[in-house]
């Protein structure tokens, strides 16, 4: 299991995930500079490669994604190979939220570390 690069902040925007010429709308529930999860009961396959838009006010994010997990509700999209223009607007969405988000208390602990 890889760790995580970059922290994730609950942050609801709008996400439309295409693939194979249909799409599914979306709220996001977190976001990071590495990635985004987004409230669905579709289950694609992890690895699968997906386009992903974000919307918020004004803002469109376009970028593609690959499925890095999925439970019955969520799915955990991974940002893959990003644009630095992509990158740059991320940032920026990120610094709008982030003094008002609360940061999402999701942490990976490994079972030993737990005794």
């Amino acid at each position: 299991m890889s760790e995580r690069s970059s922290q994730r902040y609950d942050i609801s925007v709008g996400v439309i995930v295409r693939w194979e010429g249909k799409s599914e709308p979306c709220l996001s529930r977190t976001l990071s500079k590495g990635g985004v999860s987004v409230g669905t009961q579709k289950r694609w396959p992890v690895g699968t490669v997906v386009d992903v838009e974000m919307v918020h006010e004004k803002t469109r994010l376009r970028t593609t994604a690959r499925v890095a997990n999925a439970n019955p509700t969520t799915v955990g999209l991974e940002f893959y190979q990003p644009s630095p223009e992509f990158e740059a607007q991320l940032l920026e969405l990120l610094e709008r939220f982030v003094p008002q988000a609360r940061l999402a208390s999701i942490v990976h602990t490994s079972k030993n570390a737990l005794g």
